[in-house]
């Protein structure tokens, strides 16, 4: 036994160890991508963005999936304003927004949560009927990565 201890010097069993974690994370990541939950679609009729502001009222307010179609009037970073004869609306895409998602005068359908005045997309459909699934962006309150304020740029004195 000492001589098959002398073989292995500290360093490649050190070696050893991290190649078998990191072969462990990747099987572990590969399992959690799998386990995920499905994101699906579902069949929402849909309403004129006028509408929207009334289904803020009530104690379940932003608990209801909504759906609008409307031309894309101007695009903030991960914000698009989105206008229908009726109105318009503040869409939110979440942190996929800065992909470039949409363009100014683009035909899209949203679908998501509508709540604190602004729709939070879940899915963004083109006119070409490709559909676009948004990642959620998690807790709307709390510590986060940067601080209870929710953003490097929000720091004391700034909102």
């Amino acid at each position: 036994m000492p001589k098959m201890m002398e073989r292995f010097s500290s360093k490649k069993i050190g070696l050893l160890v991290a190649a078998g974690l990191l072969a462990g994370g990747g099987v572990g990541a590969g399992a959690m991508y799998a386990a995920r939950p499905v994101a699906a679609m579902g069949p929402v009729a849909l309403v004129p963005i006028g509408s929207l502001a009334k289904t803020t009222a009530g104690p379940l307010s932003g608990d209801t999936i909504t759906s609008v179609r409307g031309q894309v009037a101007e695009v903030y970073g991960s914000r698009f304003t989105l206008r229908d004869p009726s109105g318009t609306a503040l869409v939110e895409t979440g942190p996929r927004g800065g992909e470039a998602l949409v363009a100014q005068g683009q035909t899209v359908t949203v679908q998501g949560r509508f709540g604190d005045s602004v729709l939070h997309a879940a899915f963004l459909v083109g006119a070409d009927g490709k559909v676009t699934a948004l990642e959620p962006r998690g807790p709307r309150h709390g510590g986060g990565r940067h601080g209870p304020r929710g953003g490097p740029d929000r720091g004391p004195g700034r909102g």
